[in-house]
Parts: structure tokens; C-alpha cells; sequence
């Protein structure tokens, strides 16, 4: 009996071996294809990010063309004010990813990309300020608005 109860621990421990081994050398990779698809999984990286510096240029570049709208009525400057304040939310957000990017910066993985990614959001914030400042700042700064009427009389 001691016997037959040694004899199914050992045929447990061997079958679970067994599995272990088969499926190891299933799933075994070579040294190449763990470190291609370590650096697919970087190219990806490098695409996405490529992407959302597209669209946040794209944005900043409409955002920009808004500073000379013409057009100041009170429906369109509560839109502009709304605008504003979501990107300045959107901002914010990007920071944040930015920040969270940190790790890669200094393993120098996609250093060219987390730059220009960097400079998208510094021209976004760059756009926003701008049309805060063309439609709700300097119209109340007296200066400003001495000094623009000046310029359009020459």
C-alpha cells in the first residue's frame, strides 16, 4: 500500500513535469524572436507617439488660425472660453503622459519621439494662451488697446 502511494506521487510529480516541458518547448522562443518583437513593440511605440504629435500640431495649428477671427460676439467668446479651458484640461492630461514617459527618456527608447512629443505640447499650450490672450487679456489691458488703436490709424 506505502508502495502504491509512493508510486502515485512520483507518477503525479513526473506528469506534471512532463507538461511543463512539453509546453516550454512549444512556446520556446529563440533569442532573436524575443528581442524582435521587443523591438516591434518599440517601433509601435514610436508610431503611436508619431500619431499623436500629428494631431496635436494639427490642433495647435486651428487653435492658432482662431486668433484672428474677427467676429467677437458674446456667443462666440463663451465658445472660446470653453475651448480654452478644455485644453487647458487636455493639457494637462498630456503633461501627465509625458511625465510617465520618464522611463523610456532615460533608457533612450524613443528619445526623438518623447522630444517632439514634448514640443507638441509646449506648442499647444503655446496656441491656447495665445488665443486667451488675443480675445480675453489684452482686449481689458488699456495699453494694449491704446496702442492697437494707434497701429490702425498709420
Amino acid at each position: 500500500m506505502i508502495v502504491t502511494i509512493e508510486r502515485q506521487k512520483l507518477d503525479s510529480v513526473m506528469n506534471a513535469i512532463r507538461a511543463v516541458s512539453f509546453s516550454e518547448k512549444q512556446e520556446e522562443k529563440t533569442e532573436e524572436e524575443v528581442i524582435n518583437s521587443y523591438l516591434d513593440s518599440i517601433n509601435d511605440f514610436k508610431n503611436e507617439l508619431g500619431n499623436k504629435n500629428k494631431k496635436i500640431n494639427e490642433i495647435s495649428d486651428g487653435i492658432e488660425a482662431l486668433t484672428w477671427l474677427q467676429n467677437k460676439d458674446q456667443e462666440i467668446l463663451s465658445q472660446l472660453n470653453e475651448l480654452i479651458v478644455l485644453a487647458k484640461d487636455v493639457h494637462a492630461t498630456l503633461i501627465r503622459k509625458y511625465i510617465s514617459f520618464n522611463n523610456f527618456r532615460q533608457s533612450g527608447i524613443a528619445k526623438n519621439e518623447i522630444t517632439e512629443f514634448k514640443q507638441a505640447i509646449d506648442f499647444f499650450k503655446e496656441s491656447y494662451s495665445d488665443l486667451e490672450c488675443a480675445f480675453f487679456t489684452f482686449p481689458k489691458n488699456n495699453d494694449f488697446v491704446t496702442a492697437t488703436k494707434d497701429f490702425e490709424k498709420e
